[in-house]
């Protein structure tokens, strides 16, 4: 308990001649890693010890690839927000707090209606993607202004989400994209009012 307590990430194997079931039971839910009773050959030690430092290895890999990953979708310019099936917000990247407009504190666990700044339209989109059955999986999506497209200020985002599920299909939560297509949009304005002035004159 004390070698745990001061230093979590070490691997504590307990060495002992007083084997018995509950003492060993006892030693893991205080942390042991492994339990070894006495006698033992060279063998089994170095066993125990190799699967301690691959465990201590693999750990540190999973630890280090979702550090990557959040650096990577940190990164992003469009935005990500990830929820679980209870709509309570798992991973959310600055761009998609960003184009939300989200002002408040971001914390995990969150309902993704505060993060998604009551967008109904973000909200209808979790709600369908968490209700889709398994043997469907489609890509749901929806335009979203944000204010007047003409205003200094006004914007229009393209939302996609869809359901995040475990190998047997359950849907364990959601993955919601947002684009900014604000200038493509106002592109497709100018044309369309260029059109106009030309067909009246």
């Amino acid at each position: 308990r004390r070698i745990k307590a001061k230093r979590p990430e070490c691997k504590v194997i307990v060495i002992t001649g007083y084997s018995t079931l509950d003492h060993s039971v006892a030693a893991m839910k205080q942390g042991a890693f492994d339990f070894v009773p006495k006698p033992f050959t060279p063998d089994q030690l170095r066993g125990v010890v190799s699967k301690a430092i691959h465990h201590t290895r693999a750990l540190t890999d999973i630890a280090t690839e979702k550090s990557r990953m959040r650096v990577l979708i940190n990164r992003l310019a469009d935005g990500v927000m990830a929820t679980d099936d209870h709509k309570q917000v798992v991973l959310c990247n600055p761009a998609f707090r960003r184009l939300a407009a989200f002002e408040g504190v971001y914390q995990p666990g969150c309902d993704a209606a505060d993060i998604a700044n009551n967008q109904p339209k973000i909200e209808a989109l979790i709600d369908r993607a968490l209700a889709m059955p398994p043997a469907e999986f489609i890509e749901l999506t929806a335009e979203i202004n944000v204010g007047q497209l003409d205003s200094a200020d006004g914007r229009v985002l393209a939302a996609r989400c869809f359901p995040f599920r475990d190998r047997q299909g359950l849907n364990l939560g959601t993955i919601t994209v947002l684009h900014d297509i604000t200038a493509l949009k106002r592109i497709d304005q100018h044309k369309s009012d260029f059109v106009s002035m030309v067909a009246h004159e």
